[in-house]
């Protein structure tokens, strides 16, 4: 059962930016988690409420509750602006819904097959490539896809969560992820910085990807230095 998984994951995980896993209720499958609110990213991601430097320290929080997971081998495998629960204020953040997570204590990597995913955030090396009906490739998926998701996050932060691209939900997605067709341009008052860090966590070679610890680092040195450089579309 997807419930059971998701409590099997996440019920060892104490992270403040982690939303906190008590139990699971059998009679009704009812997960018991602390309280959050119903809020996610896309209801607090308005340019108009949320400034560059507070878009800046969700970020880092993200990042945080990251790294976090990939310290206790855990892939979340559905990291994305949704899933990243706002409290009463935007100072409280947690990454939410482990429902497609895996634990990788055993193994670095997971094999996907015939597994729904969301393909908009998945990472090329995730898919299965088919012959017909036929898979011929298994999808892989380490904590690097993790890192290509967060990338989609940055730019769901910056831009008010809209898609990247439209062709991200074409039939032919894995091509477009292997021709480059998902680099966009950067949006106005992207900080420069933060639109080059976020093309690297799109490396489409994984092992070329920066680890969560690399991006939390990145984060909170231009956030205590007040350096990050705003970016404006030529």
């Amino acid at each position: 059962n997807v419930l059971f998984r998701e409590v099997e994951v996440s019920r060892y995980c104490n992270h403040p930016n982690v939303l906190e896993t008590f139990g699971v209720c059998h009679a009704k499958l009812y997960i018991i988690t602390e309280y959050a609110t119903p809020r996610n990213i896309f209801d607090e991601t308005n340019p108009h409420r949320l400034s560059p430097v507070q878009c800046l320290s969700v970020a880092l929080k993200i990042a945080c509750a990251m790294e976090y997971l990939s310290g206790m081998k855990i892939v979340h495998r559905d990291l994305s602006a949704r899933n990243v629960l706002v409290g009463k204020t935007i100072d409280t953040i947690k990454v939410a819904d482990f429902g497609l997570s895996r634990n990788l204590q055993t193994s670095p990597y997971y094999i996907t097959s015939r597994e729904a995913f969301p393909r908009g955030w998945t990472a090329p090396e995730a898919f299965v490539i088919f012959q017909g009906i036929i898979p011929s490739k298994m999808g892989e998926v380490t904590i690097a896809a993790d890192v290509w998701s967060y990338g989609v996050v940055l730019w769901e932060l910056y831009s008010d969560a809209q898609v990247i691209h439209t062709r991200l939900f074409c039939t032919g997605i894995l091509k477009c992820l292997h021709d480059l067709d998902y680099l966009v341009y950067p949006l106005q008052n992207y900080p420069s910085q933060v639109y080059a860090k976020m093309l690297e966590c799109w490396n489409i070679n994984r092992k070329e990807r920066p680890n969560f610890t690399d991006i939390r680092s990145f984060l909170s040195q231009h956030i205590s230095g007040n350096e990050v450089e705003e970016k404006t579309r030529d």
